[in-house]
């Protein structure tokens, strides 16, 4: 019989330890996929209907009965001063004409 070798020992041993880690891991993570696969599902959240704001309430412009003397001063940005104009002639009933302005380019 020929005599063993003490590498050759450690070797089998070597291999022995490699088995057993490789064997504790794939158990831990089969463990740990048990875990998170078998834990209870909770379904997304439902999200919320959309709330609908209730309605305001509305004034008919010709309910408010403003007279030039009585009507607000409006302040605001110059590019909002033909809606300004717009909502002014409404409120005290005189007559408009939606024109192009004649700082206009190519009319």
């Amino acid at each position: 019989m020929k005599s063993v070798k003490w590498w050759q020992i450690v070797l089998v041993v070597l291999m022995l330890l490699g088995t057993a880690v490789a064997t504790y891991c794939c158990v831990q993570v089969a463990v740990i996929a048990k875990i998170f696969l078998d834990a209870p599902r909770t379904p997304y959240p439902v999200a919320e209907p959309v709330r609908v704001p209730p309605p305001v309430p509305t004034v008919e412009v010709k309910e408010l009965r403003l007279s030039l003397e009585d009507y607000p001063r409006v302040d605001g940005s110059t590019s909002t001063q033909p809606l300004a104009i717009l909502v002014a002639c409404k409120a005290l009933g005189v007559p408009y004409r939606w024109r192009p302005s004649w700082t206009a380019r190519g009319g």
